[in-house]
């Protein structure tokens, strides 16, 4: 029992990591992004992998 929990401890922390980091150099928040990735961490590492990196307010639109 106690090693299940371990597991799914660190599959957690990695989730968080991961999509954080990701995020954040797409340009989008990277804490909010590592408490999503903690809860769920398959899904934020897919979403995060997806997203498209923000654009700054400093360049012009492209469509």
């Amino acid at each position: 029992m106690q090693d299940t929990q371990g597991i799914f401890l660190i599959v957690a922390l990695a989730g968080a990591i991961i999509s954080g980091a990701l995020a954040s150099s797409k340009g989008r928040s990277g804490l909010g992004w590592a408490i999503f990735g903690f809860f769920m961490p398959l899904i934020a590492v897919i979403a995060a992998l997806c997203m498209q990196p923000k654009a700054s307010l400093d360049e012009p639109w492209q469509p």
